[in-house]
């Protein structure tokens, strides 16, 4: 811990500017790598935060990040608040993004973000920008690990419902049984956005269930439905 707090504060003194709640040397990395770690001071998170959803707006909702920072990318700007500018950065279809990838003819995600346009170049099933898999479970989905617990023992389910994205459906096998968690947007005439979210707990499980505008409540073993309104625009 000494030497945690030692090396933090001179990583701080040397890149973090205080009065503009960024970090040298201006990008996307460089302040997801310190947050994701937690380098950045707990009073200067939030500007920080900020200052990431800004180099993402400025570059038109497009990653610059490499191998090293965009696992952390799509989560924190969710954990920040900035949901949207997520939705936003993965729903793209422009170089760079997931979707360009797609768009190229891969069906595996590719150590570039240019896909299969350079040929083989570089590598055609690489896991380093496949982490948006995990953040699709976990976010959209809303499957998610309880930190203070082991495994799925018990666990969270808090997806990031909104309207745009349509439908969501993810499931997964843990040492317990399935977890799934779908939901569909199943009202598009309604401006404020409807849809029903179904979610199954396995036996021997509970769940901590996140709906918009209520207190988190704890589910038992069973399948749920449940309504969701409004949904979050873009």
């Amino acid at each position: 811990e000494e030497l945690y707090k030692t090396l933090s504060d001179e990583f701080n003194n040397k890149y973090l500017e205080i009065e503009a709640g960024d970090y040298s040397p201006h990008c996307q990395s460089g302040i997801a790598l310190p947050l994701a770690f937690g380098l950045v001071p707990e009073e200067m998170k939030k500007r920080v935060a900020g200052a990431l959803n800004r180099y993402v707006v400025e570059n038109d909702f497009h990653p610059t990040t490499g191998f090293m920072a965009t696992p952390h990318l799509l989560p924190l700007l969710c954990d920040f608040g900035y949901e949207h500018t997520a939705i936003k950065l993965a729903m793209q279809t422009t170089f760079p993004s997931w979707g360009f990838m797609l768009k190229t003819g891969a069906t595996t995600i590719t150590e570039s973000w240019w896909g299969h346009e350079r040929g083989l170049q570089a590598s055609m099933n690489h896991y380093a920008h496949g982490c948006i898999g995990r953040w699709l479970f976990e976010y959209p989905g809303g499957i998610r690990l309880d930190p203070e617990v082991n495994a799925f023992k018990r666990f969270i389910l808090k997806p990031l419902f909104c309207k745009d994205l349509g439908h969501v459906s993810v499931s997964y096998r843990s040492c317990y049984g399935e977890i799934k968690s779908s939901w569909k947007n199943i009202d598009t005439h309604n401006t404020q956005g409807y849809c029903k979210w179904r979610f199954t707990i396995p036996e021997g499980t509970t769940a901590t269930a996140h709906l918009p505008g209520r207190k988190p409540a704890e589910f038992g073993p069973g399948t749920y439905i449940r309504e969701i309104i409004p949904l979050t625009d873009l």
